[in-house]
């Protein structure tokens, strides 16, 4: 019995210490980049009509830097495509250049615009960039709440890459700073003193 298990052994010892069989691996040449996406918005942009500072933006998202995909209930992400920032960061600074607002105007502005981020992801089931935003526009002085809007947008995508990502949720930034444009506009025109 014992010589039965020393001759098998004995072919297999000898194939390990000789180096008689190879092991293929993938190449592994380069590394995968990871890529940093940022909002793209129009060159130029009017401000209000009214003073308005954007606040930091709140973000229910557990989206972070990541670039979040759904599928029904399961959400994924890429590990090698980023946004720059995160979506509440990258939304205050979207409204601040959009609406010619910085950080010099914050004592002399007479509404707060503040938004709560629910939504900021693609959608595998439908093709879209979604983006869902709670909105409130604030007088600086009473604390008064102008108005709160929520907003659901959802942008067709182009292709499945996260460029085409990045290009439909600035299209979908913009389409709802217009939304909220027009709503500010509307509800002070006449207020400001």
């Amino acid at each position: 019995m014992q010589k039965g298990i020393l001759l098998f052994l004995f072919p297999l010892f000898s194939v390990f210490s000789t180096g008689c069989f190879q092991v293929v691996l993938p190449e592994m040449d380069q590394k995968p980049q990871t890529l940093h996406y940022a909002l793209q918005l129009p060159a130029e942009s009017k401000p209000l009509p009214v003073p308005v500072t954007v606040a930091r933006f709140i973000s229910n998202t557990p989206a972070k830097f990541r670039m979040l995909s759904r599928r029904g209930t399961e959400i994924e992400y890429d590990p090698y495509a980023k946004w720059t920032d995160s979506p509440s960061m990258l939304l205050s600074s979207a409204f601040s250049a959009l609406y010619g607002s910085d950080d010099s105007n914050y004592e002399s502005a007479q509404y707060l615009l503040e938004g709560d981020v629910y939504t900021f992801e693609r959608n595998l089931d439908t093709g879209t960039a979604d983006l869902n935003v709670l909105y409130r526009l604030i007088d600086r002085k009473t604390r008064k709440v102008i108005f709160s809007k929520e907003l659901n947008t959802a942008i067709p995508l182009k292709g499945n890459t996260a460029s085409d990502f990045a290009e439909a949720m600035s299209e979908a930034v913009v389409k709802q700073s217009e939304m909220i444009r027009r709503e500010i506009e509307s509800s002070v025109s006449g207020k400001s003193s």
